[in-house]
């Protein structure tokens, strides 16, 4: 089954207005969880809460550890504007480059923000420029049938998630496999009744 994306184009015009009105950059952190279609590293390489050394993994601030094979974390130090597009470009481009990740495979990014010196939500971020975090819950979606706007564009300029499955061609995958187990346990439930 072949899915046909059409390739949609992000409007920034308002975000590259916002930003040529407020030229100020502000530094903040970003937790970064990556989701790929395909393995970021091997078994023995898995850091999970069980792991001994996770609580030094997980404070360590640096490249990250891997929670599971097809996923990433890390902390990234940003400064910049209160762009989406801005924000989302740099941690691309520091997973691609710096962490060698397979791009390519992207999944999904789960992000979580940390503001130095903003304690108050109403007052701080929001005003700031950064309310684009509640946009999408800070969750951005790359396989090919469940992308917005603004990921078809990342996509494209990034050249990232070309190999990502569709989520409908992976859901029709994991129901054919579940149907094919059912279908064997039927097939051994009826040799068990034809021995006895």
């Amino acid at each position: 089954m072949v899915l046909n994306v059409k390739p949609k184009e992000w409007d920034g015009s308002k975000e590259i207005q916002f930003i040529k009105d407020n030229p100020t950059e502000y530094k903040f952190h970003v937790e970064v969880i990556a989701s790929f279609d395909k393995s970021v590293c091997k078994r023995k390489e898995v850091i999970n809460k069980g792991h001994p050394h996770f609580e030094k993994m997980y404070n360590k601030k640096g490249k990250g550890f891997a929670p599971t094979r097809h996923q990433w974390i890390c902390w990234l130090t940003l400064e910049g504007p209160p762009s989406e597009f801005f924000v989302l470009s740099h941690i691309i481009d520091q997973l691609k480059e710096d962490l060698k990740l397979p791009m390519h495979y992207l999944v999904k990014l789960s992000l979580c923000y940390m503001f130095e010196g903003i304690l108050d939500e109403d007052d701080g971020y929001k005003n700031l420029g950064f309310n684009f975090i509640h946009r999408t819950n800070s969750k951005y979606y790359f396989q090919p049938d469940q992308r917005d706007d603004l990921e078809e564009c990342l996509c494209e300029v990034h050249n990232i998630a070309g190999r990502t499955e569709a989520f409908r061609l992976k859901k029709f995958k994991d129901e054919e496999i579940g149907d094919q187990a059912m279908h064997q346990d039927e097939l051994v439930k009826s040799d068990k009744e034809t021995i006895h």
